[in-house]
């Protein structure tokens, strides 16, 4: 409750966090006109976070958040996400995406920086037309069931680094990954 007096607070780090807490720090970043980095960290991998409620200032460049987002959740807390105009770097683990809730991180056309850790639990990953047209590097590791990745023409234009780690399912290159024509790296590590 005493970080919301912190007005001038450029970068926030929560650790330990469960969904009682939310309603404070909601009203904590509301005073919070000048942050730039946050990082949330649940209290365990499995808890929900109700990430939705806590109107994340647009000023904010880099977003970490450690613990599960709910699928039926997951448009409502991307559309809360649509003024994040400056939002580069984006980190999400333990967050239960799949083929489903995936396409709705779209939205954040100015990402640079997107690493899934743990974060995605889908069969297939596609990446359509236009997705992701900033973004240089790409992290997905821990994606135990992930068999196959689809990159559409025109999607990923910008991508420099690939990484794909502990995909044990993942047996080829992604289809489509010609089309990634700036791409320099790409990093397969127990896939």
């Amino acid at each position: 409750r005493d970080i919301s007096a912190l007005t001038e607070l450029r970068k926030l780090g929560v650790d330990d966090l469960t969904s009682e807490h939310s309603l404070s720090l909601h009203n904590a970043l509301l005073n919070m006109k000048n942050l730039v980095s946050l990082v949330i960290i649940t209290s365990n991998e499995n808890e929900v976070f109700p990430l939705e409620e806590l109107c994340l200032p647009e000023t904010l460049s880099e977003l970490g958040v450690t613990g599960q987002l709910e699928k039926k959740r997951m448009p409502r807390i991307l559309s809360s996400w649509l003024h994040l105009n400056n939002l580069t770097v984006l980190y999400l683990a333990f967050s239960n995406l799949d083929e489903k809730s995936f396409p709705n991180l779209m939205v954040l056309q100015n990402l640079c920086f997107l690493a899934l850790f743990k974060a995605y639990d889908g069969r297939t990953l596609c990446f359509s037309r236009q997705s992701f047209p900033r973004l240089r590097e790409l992290q997905i590791s821990g994606a135990p069931h992930l068999k196959q990745v689809e990159i559409e023409e025109d999607a990923l234009g910008s991508l420099v680094t690939l990484t794909f780690s502990d995909c044990p399912e993942m047996k080829r290159l992604p289809h489509g990954i010609e089309y990634l024509r700036a791409l320099d790296d790409i990093l397969l590590e127990n896939t």
